[in-house]
């Protein structure tokens, strides 16, 4: 979110395309990011964005069947892997 707020800042200033009106423009985007604009957007990503993340790996391990592999099986190689679960 901070680099979008940078990236939204040049673009809208950006009138020349020059590397050197671009550098200049990105450092005044950087300057003008507050501690409290950081610190909005770290709670943001702590407190919504990494909970859901949080749930969702929790939702795939309750889906996702187990896969055990016997190492000391000698079966061919056009395995059935239909009948056999891994666990990790």
């Amino acid at each position: 979110m901070i680099w979008a707020d940078a990236k939204n800042y040049v673009a809208s200033r950006n009138t020349s395309f020059k590397f050197s009106d671009h550098k200049q423009l990105f450092n005044e985007a950087i300057s003008r990011i507050t501690a409290e604009k950081w610190c909005k957007y770290v709670l943001h990503v702590t407190d919504k964005v990494e909970n859901r993340f949080w749930k969702l790996d929790n939702i795939i391990d309750l889906i996702v069947e187990p896969i055990i592999i016997n190492e000391n099986d000698s079966e061919s190689s056009s395995y059935d892997f239909s009948d056999h679960h891994l666990t990790i």
